[in-house]
């Protein structure tokens, strides 16, 4: 301000003292003003605060409230006003160096340990502020900091700054050489550590000689603390006292300085509680306090975890004993549980407004109903708080005077140690909204707001529903374009009909409008296709709620590793503001690569196939942005003992006047022996129409036409069938997809649902060799059970049936038979159903299930498939090891009409159209890339099969048994 003042002062002196010979000829008739300044500014845009007016008397006055009116702008480092005389008056013309804003800043030469992204965001230049040579001081001091914390202390930092004219803005481009790092040399340690300085050494992992990185220095310290914290010492701190640094040698010292505070021992007698519920309840093991509020605090955390457990009557006393010479501190909880007992549940009283099953899920009170609830939860803690929580929703519902009590009945239905609540509610009258009137808007404006706020005349009132509304017309003003709305609201006394009147003062303030709109950043990508995302348009308001999406919607594009979208100058009041959308790209090139075991029963010349490990190598190639269009291309490779695959797919992510369509190409050439009857051959390409309706819905539309092979010298089944089912078949089949997936996490679920419904026709008219319907659907549902237990559940289902004429098959001449023609209405045998493995039924090893052939009893797959997976999944160790019991039931089968959900054994060898049953558990360790997996399945009813041998035609039985090695959970 006092820079802005002094400014303006000498403006106005350099006008009262013009060079020109004649002065300022005050009260001379303006006949033009000009703008001149380093920048392409109109003086159009500034007719607002141009006080002095084209055809006025020149006025002091007016010329010195102009140049106030321009400065406060903001657009402006300098200003001035000159006169010169134009015809029979005078033109004035105001001088001045423009002000420029920050724009794209970047930093070149990063170290190793840095991004580039990271230190950018260190100059802390944020995107349309005012870019001074003081926030450029800053930003080398920052960026220097940032390097000493990686052990730089020597770094060169230059800067460049180019300037846009015609936008004002301005990019920065940091250069930084970092120099020699320097490395540690000696640590020390000051305080009162207690244990010798070579101990912590060791504790810390820091090694001499090497470079001092932020990150190794973190997890040093982190170390030392938690070491503290083992040995007992909950109240020791550490923290780095300093880092001098030897310029001439290039090494430096650390210097640490640790408390370990005094040795604190915690007892809990009279119950068992692990060592984790002790740091979790206990305030001394989380924030190192010992204090008589921390005791109490502790008390009251035990009794209510033991009384979730059914110890309704359980007391806790805490006791410190403090021994002055040895700084020693032991505090012992005393606990006496009582007898346990079991909480039967809850019932409401005097409820006329609400039922109860409205009331019900505001409780945290649980009763014990298995699967949904694992055990029952009730404690006097949560007990106050569903109190609470009932008054609160009553209170929000109008009823300002209601009670809610709670009456425990402890030995209910006559039950000793059985506990029943019971909620007394008296509601009292319900109060109502009467006349709400909005003030300060026009009557069109009050129209708008009306119909968007959340309570209205004769619903319920209460203070936090009149706060709603005063939300809600801040919320509408706010996305009208009104930068600094105010509103205020009053509530009038409670009328004899218990109606409360409400009135909101509004003061809209000034209405803000896109003036204009700068990309920034897009080096490759089109302006159009940014330009298409972003919801705000010159000449419009500004509203917030588009800039989000706008946001969004550039994120969803796949090619940005950060959009920015903000106005520039915020600081100003000016009711034209200039957007600007600011995009980093990401990489354009991505490769994928990975590999892996299969440990399962793969090929082999047994119709059950035997354990073998299979390697697995697998390669992915994705070019983002193709034609900087937002647009994908991506090469796939696969490799193993199973599968050996190439695909290719391209991707138009959102269609340029639909954005919730894509379009998608794809090819695959893919050869697989995952079925131990044949090897196959699939040549494929599909296209595929997905409208998105919303992040966790998707409808896709595809056309897939593809050539079906079997390799007749793989085939394992009796030679009477080979001619038919080992021909080559053309497929065309269109179909449609519908998938909704609601799933916290799609890589390991907690909570929600996954569905997917899927229809194929496959018809001569499409060029199909084969005609045949498909339907297969999903299903899944995961319910959380508390922090450690997870419920899942999962149902497939597939049925196809061939239609139509039969299907025409030409069997060439061979030398000992002539040619044939066949007519058939099998569906090819790669295009039927197969099942079994790590990722369906674990009762089976790789599509081991369903009906085989009777001659070599080798799978032959099915029309028609059912499974359901029941999972428990335990989560133990800070959720890092997992173990899951699990039960799978259900089969392949020759067909729908044979599928038979409720028969459990086989009438002979040759049925196999029953229902199969399996248990197992399985460990789960999370990593990276989600959860590694080894299931033990155990076949309750395995399938019995004819087989021919030496000695005839025999009975064998699949493995009871399986194992299983992968990636993730199974659904």
């Amino acid at each position: 301000m006092v820079r802005g003042l002094a400014g303006i002062a000498l403006l106005i002196f350099i006008l009262c003292n013009s060079t020109h010979a004649a002065g300022p000829q005050w009260g001379t008739t303006v006949v033009g003003i000009q703008l001149d300044t380093d920048a392409h500014l109109s003086i159009e845009n500034f007719s607002a605060q141009i006080a002095q007016k084209v055809g006025q008397p020149l006025d002091r006055s007016k010329i010195s409230e102009s140049l106030k009116n321009l400065f406060a702008t903001g657009r402006f480092v300098d200003l001035r006003a000159e006169s010169e005389p134009k015809g029979e008056g005078v033109e004035v013309v105001f001088v001045g160096r423009a002000q420029y804003f920050v724009g794209m800043v970047s930093v070149d030469g990063a170290p190793g340990v840095l991004t580039p992204g990271s230190l950018t965001s260190t100059t802390r230049l944020r995107l349309g502020q005012p870019l001074t040579e003081s926030d450029l001081s800053k930003a080398h001091e920052h960026l220097a900091a940032t390097l000493a914390e990686e052990g730089y202390y020597q770094p060169k930092i230059i800067h460049a700054v180019q300037s846009d004219t015609d936008s004002q803005e301005a990019e920065v481009k940091f250069t930084i050489v970092p120099g020699r790092p320097a490395t540690l040399a000696k640590i020390e340690f000051e305080g009162h550590p207690v244990f010798p300085r070579d101990r912590l050494v060791a504790i810390s992992h820091l090694r001499l000689g090497h470079r001092l990185t932020s990150n190794r220095l973190e997890r040093a310290l982190l170390k030392i603390h938690q070491f503290y914290v083992n040995q007992g010492h909950l109240q020791a701190y550490t923290r780095v006292e300093s880092r001098p640094y030897d310029s001439a040698r290039h090494i430096e010292k650390l210097v640490l300085l640790v408390e370990a505070g005094p040795l604190i021992r915690v007892h809990v007698i009279g119950a068992r509680l692990s060592t984790g519920n002790m740091k979790q309840l206990l305030p001394m093991f989380s924030d190192g306090v010992t204090d008589d509020f921390a005791l109490q605090q502790g008390q009251r955390n035990l009794e209510d975890h033991f009384q979730r457990q059914g110890y309704f009557s359980v007391k806790a006393k805490g006791e410190r004993n403090v021994n002055p010479n040895s700084q020693e501190i032991d505090i012992t909880y005393h606990v006496t549980l009582g007898p346990a007992g079991e909480f039967d549940g809850y019932a409401f009283k005097g409820n006329k407004a609400f039922a109860d099953y409205e009331l019900s899920p505001l409780l945290s009170l649980q009763v014990k109903d298995f699967p949904f609830t694992w055990s029952g939860a009730f404690s006097h803690t949560l007990l106050e708080h569903d109190v609470t929580t009932l008054k609160t929703y009553y209170q929000t519902q109008g009823f300002a005077e209601v009670k809610v009590n709670s009456r425990l009945e402890n030995n209910y239905a006559n039950l000793p140690n059985h506990l029943f609540v019971v909620f007394e509610i008296v509601e009292g009258p319900r109060q109502y909204v009467g006349h709400l009137t909005l003030d300060g808007v026009d009557l069109a404006m009050r129209k708008q707001i009306e119909s968007t706020l959340p309570a209205k005349t004769g619903q319920p009132y209460s203070p936090a529903n009149a706060e709603a509304i005063r939300q809600s017309i801040l919320t509408f003003l706010g996305n009208t374009g009104f930068n600094s709305p105010t509103v205020t609201w009053k509530a009038s006394p409670v009328s004899p009909t218990n109606d409360v009147d409400l009135s909101y003062d509004i003061h809209p303030g000034l209405q803000v409008r896109v003036q204009r709109i700068v990309l920034m950043g897009n080096q490759h990508t089109r302006s159009g296709i940014i330009r298409r995302q972003v919801l705000f348009r010159p000449g419009e308001p500004l509203r917030q709620s588009d800039v989000f999406e706008s946001q969004r919607k550039l994120y969803d594009l796949g090619i940005f590793n950060q959009v920015q979208i903000g106005a520039q100058n915020p600081q100003t009041s000016e009711t034209h503001q200039t957007m600007l959308v600011k995009v980093e790209e990401g990489r354009r090139w991505t490769v994928g690569y990975g590999g892996g075991i299969e440990f399962q029963r793969l090929g082999s010349n047994q119709p059950q196939g035997s354990l073998q490990v299979s390697p697995r190598l697998s390669l992915d190639v994705s070019r983002l942005n193709v034609g900087g269009r937002g647009q994908t291309f991506t090469i796939r490779g696969r490799l193993s003992n199973l599968e050996t695959s190439a695909g290719t797919s391209y991707l138009i992510q959102h269609l340029p006047t639909r954005y919730d369509l894509s379009l998608r190409v794809t090819g695959l050439f893919d050869r697989s022996r995952d079925v131990e009857t044949f090897s196959a051959e699939r040549s494929e390409g599909s296209i595929s129409l997905e409208k998105h309706y919303g992040p966790s819905t998707l409808l896709v539309g595809r056309y897939t036409y593809r050539k079906v092979l079997v390799d007749s010298s793989t085939l394992h089944i009796s030679p009477d069938q080979i001619p038919l089912l080992s021909r080559p078949a053309r497929i065309g089949l269109v179909g449609m997809s519908f998938i909704k997936d609601q799933r916290d996490n799609p890589a390991d679920a907690t909570q929600g649902a996954y569905t997917l419904v899927d229809f194929g026709i496959s018809a001569s008219k499409l060029g199909s060799q084969a005609n045949f319907l498909r339907f297969s659907g999903q299903y899944s549902t995961y319910y959380s059970l508390g922090r450690h237990l997870v419920f899942a559940r999962n149902t497939r289902i597939g049925i196809e049936s061939p239609y139509g004429a039969l299907r025409k098959v030409i069997i060439p001449a061979s030398a000992t038979a002539p040619a044939q023609v066949l007519f058939t209405h099998d569906i090819p045998l790669p295009e039927r159903f197969f099942m079994g493995g790590s990722e369906s039924d674990r009762g089976f090893s790789i599509n081991q299930a369903g009906p085989r052939d009777p001659i070599t009893g080798f799978p032959v797959g099915g029309n028609a498939l059912f499974l359901n997976s029941f999972e428990l999944r335990i989560r133990v160790e800070e959720n890092r090891l997992g173990f899951a019991l699990f039960h799978d039931f259900g089969n392949v089968y020759s067909n729908g009409r044979v599928m038979r959900l409720l028969k459990f054994g086989q009438n002979s060898p040759t049925d196999l159209n029953y229902t199969s049953h399996a248990i197992g558990v399985g460990i789960r360790y999370n990593t990276p890339i989600g959860p590694l997996r080894l299931d033990v399945g155990y076949n309750l009813n395995p399938p019995r099969f004819q087989v021919q041998n030496s000695g005839g035609l025999g009975v064998s039985q699949l493995s009871h048994t399986q194992f299983f090695l992968g990636v993730g959970q199974t659904f």
